[in-house]
């Protein structure tokens, strides 16, 4: 089995946006050496760019920098390249939305029998559900996706919980979920809410696409 534990795009730019870095990588590292696709590296900055609901851009872009020393890098292969294309026009059949770097991430899992992958899109997460279900994508084990919330909960056990809302509310337009959790905006907050929002989120997201999400344990 593939050391690596992949993250796609949308977590590092959220990871970047709450100086959570070093944090999500010191997480994931005892369970594999977190990467990225080696495209994500030459084009992540451009992307943050274009993120306007990120307040303060410059210190996300070093923060970026920083993540992006930390992370290694994935390149696909021919067999895999080909095997992401089946699955993204699988889905572009069916309707379904899932960017091309899901797919590659989704090829490389199988391939690669990567541990884990971390994704922060929610609608790509439905969509292999949908697609494993109609059995047009194979190979994906049950248990090795990971939400982002499942990480900022694991990181609310591991950090104090109020430095990690003051990180995540100073960037309250970054992550729309995290801020109704955080209760950005409010100055009375108890992390009970912090505990049970993220857990109900969580048993919704695994209600809904099943097996494919990992057991939090599995951070711990």
């Amino acid at each position: 089995m593939g050391g690596e534990v992949a993250l796609d795009t949308d977590v590092l730019l959220k990871a970047a946006a709450f100086r959570l870095s070093a944090e999500l990588c010191s997480l994931l590292a005892p369970i594999g050496p977190p990467a990225i696709l080696g495209l994500t590296h030459l084009i992540a900055a451009k992307q943050l760019n274009r993120i306007s609901r990120i307040a303060d851009k410059e210190r996300a872009r070093v923060e970026l920098e920083k993540a992006l020393a930390l992370l290694g890098q994935l390149e696909p292969d021919d067999d895999e390249i080909a095997l992401a294309a089946e699955i993204s026009a699988a889905a572009q059949i069916r309707g379904l939305p899932l960017d091309s770097g899901e797919a590659q991430l989704m090829a490389i899992l199988i391939h690669q029998e990567l541990p884990l992958v971390v994704t922060g899109d929610k609608r790509a997460l439905t969509s292999l559900s949908v697609l494993i279900r109609d059995g047009a994508v194979q190979g994906i084990a049950t248990g090795r996706l990971v939400c982002f919330e499942q990480i900022i909960a694991r990181l609310g056990e591991l950090m104090d919980v109020g430095e990690l809302r003051a990180k995540v509310c100073a960037e309250p337009g970054a992550d729309g979920a995290m801020s109704i959790i955080f209760c950005c905006g409010r100055e009375t907050w108890d992390s009970s809410q912090f505990t049970e929002g993220c857990a109900s989120y969580i048993r919704h997201l695994r209600e809904e696409i099943g097996g494919l999400l990992a057991d939090d344990s599995t951070l711990t």
